[in-house]
């Protein structure tokens, strides 16, 4: 699971890394990319079984990741700019959707990483 501050950045990743998937799986001895599932939100790589070898890509509050479980999430650049960094109300609603949507996704011996611009001591980061 790839999240960003905006669905545009979230595309961006999920854009780049299905690039970087596509080029190398074969290297890998994988069969590359499923040619159903191709969308920026959501894409898969072949042969594999439900559930598996899927990438979720969505901005913070994106609805998406919604019953989707992840072996890692990824939370990078959580605020689009400095002055949402220096809004209370911004920093609360990025931690309260960390709680209750991404990081309930993570499933058993999952991992989490947290990249960001460090605006705030308040900020995700800071609360983690």
């Amino acid at each position: 699971m790839l999240t960003g501050a905006t669905s545009d950045l979230a595309q961006r990743f999920s854009s780049r890394v299905r690039g970087i998937t596509e080029e190398w799986a074969p290297r890998f001895g994988l069969k590359g990319l499923d040619a159903k599932t191709q969308s920026w939100e959501r894409w898969k790589l072949a042969g594999t079984g439900v559930d598996q070898g899927e990438l979720y890509a969505a901005g913070i509050g994106g609805r998406n990741l919604m019953g989707a479980g992840t072996n890692m999430l990824v939370v990078d650049d959580y605020h689009g700019t400095v002055e949402e960094a220096l809004s209370e109300a911004y920093r609360d609603r990025n931690y309260e959707w960390f709680l209750a949507t991404s990081s309930t996704r993570v499933e058993p011996g999952g991992a989490i990483v947290v990249i960001a611009t460090r605006w705030h001591n308040d900020d995700l980061i800071g609360r983690l």
